[in-house]
C-alpha cells in the first residue's frame, strides 16, 4: 500500500472528527459572545450599550462606573458618563462635551467642525475660522449685519463715506441713537415738528399722530431702561417726551431740571442713566 494511501474507514473516521471539533468550537463561540439587538455581537465579558443610537461593546465597569451620576459627569481621567457608560472624553470622540461647539469623530478641520471641536466653521458664530478664510466674526448669526467693522460674510470692512439721499433740510435739530431698535432718531426744526429715523441704509420720516411742538437747541438721548428715546428742552421749553419707535408720549416727572437750551444729554450703559449737563435758561 503506498504511504498516502488510506483506508476509507480512516478517512470517514477524521472526518467525524473534525465535523464534531467544528461543531464544539463554534457552540463555545456562540455561547460565549452576546449578541445585540442590531444584530451586532459583542465577545465575552462585554456587554451591549447603546450610546447616542449606537451600539458599543463595553465592560462592566464602564457601567457600574456611571452607576448614580448624571449624564456627562466625570467617571475616570480624561472621561465622562454618555447614556450611563464611561467613554472618553475630548474632541473627536463623536459627542459634543459642555466645552465644544461640535464635533464629528475627527480632529480634521475644514469639514463643519473644527479640529478643536470649538467651531461649527459658520460665519456669524464669533470665532474667526482662518480655514475658511474668515478675517473677522462678530457672532451675528440670529442677524448678519455689515457695517459694524465686520461685514456679513465676515471679512473686515474698511471704513470709507458713500453719499446717500439727502434728507429735508432741517435747521438745529438734536438725534439719539435707539439701542433697541438699532435706529437713529432725528427731531426738530423750527418751522417743523419732524421725527427722522436712519436704519443705517436710508432715511425715513415718521408720522406719528402726537408729536411734540418745533423747537431748536434741545438735546435727546437713550434711556437703557424704558429702552425709548428721552427729548428734553430747547430754546423756550422745559418739557420731558420719549419716543418708542410709534408714538411721542409727553412725561411729567414729579421733578425736572429748569427749561434749557444748547444742552448736551447722553447714556451712561454701566449706571443705566441719562446725564445732562450744561446748557442756557
Amino acid at each position: 500500500m503506498p504511504r498516502d494511501a488510506r483506508p476509507s474507514s480512516y478517512t470517514s473516521r477524521v472526518s467525524r472528527r473534525w465535523a464534531v471539533f467544528s461543531l464544539v468550537f463554534a457552540s463555545c463561540v456562540d455561547s460565549s459572545s452576546v449578541r445585540c439587538p442590531d444584530g451586532s455581537v459583542c465577545p465575552d465579558g462585554t456587554a451591549c450599550a447603546t450610546v447616542d443610537d449606537e451600539t458599543l461593546c463595553v465592560l462592566p465597569d464602564q457601567i457600574a462606573s456611571c452607576d448614580g451620576k448624571l449624564e456627562l459627569d466625570a467617571c475616570g481621567t480624561n472621561q465622562r458618563c454618555y447614556d450611563g457608560v464611561c467613554l472618553a472624553a475630548g474632541c473627536g470622540n463623536g459627542r459634543v462635551d459642555p466645552d465644544e461647539a461640535c464635533d464629528d469623530k475627527n480632529t480634521v478641520p475644514n469639514d463643519g467642525c473644527s479640529a478643536d471641536c470649538l467651531s461649527d466653521e459658520t460665519c456669524g458664530n464669533g470665532v474667526v475660522d482662518f480655514v475658511k478664510r474668515e478675517e473677522c466674526d462678530d457672532g451675528a448669526v440670529a442677524r448678519p449685519l455689515s457695517h459694524d467693522g465686520c461685514a456679513s460674510n465676515c471679512t473686515i470692512e474698511t471704513a470709507v463715506w458713500q453719499t446717500v439721499p439727502p434728507l429735508a433740510l432741517i435747521s438745529d435739530g438734536a438725534f439719539a441713537y435707539d439701542a433697541k431698535r438699532d435706529r437713529l432718531v432725528l427731531f426738530g426744526d423750527v418751522n417743523g415738528a419732524q421725527t427722522w429715523e436712519w436704519d443705517g441704509a436710508r432715511w425715513q420720516m415718521r408720522l406719528p399722530r402726537v408729536s411734540p411742538v418745533p423747537r431748536v437747541s434741545h438735546a435727546m438721548a437713550y434711556d437703557p431702561v424704558n429702552e425709548v428715546v428721552v427729548m428734553f428742552g430747547g430754546r423756550g421749553a422745559n418739557d420731558t417726551w420719549q419716543w418708542d419707535g410709534t408714538t411721542w408720549t409727553l412725561r411729567t416727572p414729579a421733578t425736572s431740571p429748569p427749561g434749557r437750551s444748547d444742552h448736551v444729554m447722553v447714556t451712561d450703559a454701566r449706571r443705566k442713566r441719562i446725564v445732562m449737563f450744561g446748557g442756557q435758561n
